[in-house]
């Protein structure tokens, strides 16, 4: 129960901050956001583990699910982190 708990919890982070990093507008509809988010964190990391699989021979596993949704969380979070910072003031 808690690594489900852990897993949608980084599924639907990443999901909302790669559509963040994708979408640039300031102000985003709440149904717009959840949508996206979704779409995002089901298309953006399976294009990463096809990749990964098919050109380095990562095997997908656990290990590189969760290893591709943090990845992915932090690299957002970084790019986005002087929009954040600017909205926060």
């Amino acid at each position: 129960m808690l690594q489900f708990a852990a897993g949608l919890g980084l599924f639907l982070a990443t999901g909302y901050f790669v559509y963040r990093a994708l979408e640039k507008r300031a102000k985003l509809d709440p149904v717009e956001a959840a949508i996206g988010g979704l779409a995002a964190a089901i298309g953006v990391p399976a294009l990463v583990w096809v990749g990964a699989n098919i050109f380095l021979g990562i095997p997908l596993n656990t290990a590189s699910v969760y290893l591709v949704y943090v990845l992915l969380l932090v690299g957002c979070i970084i790019w986005l982190k002087p929009e954040l910072v600017r909205r926060a003031r």
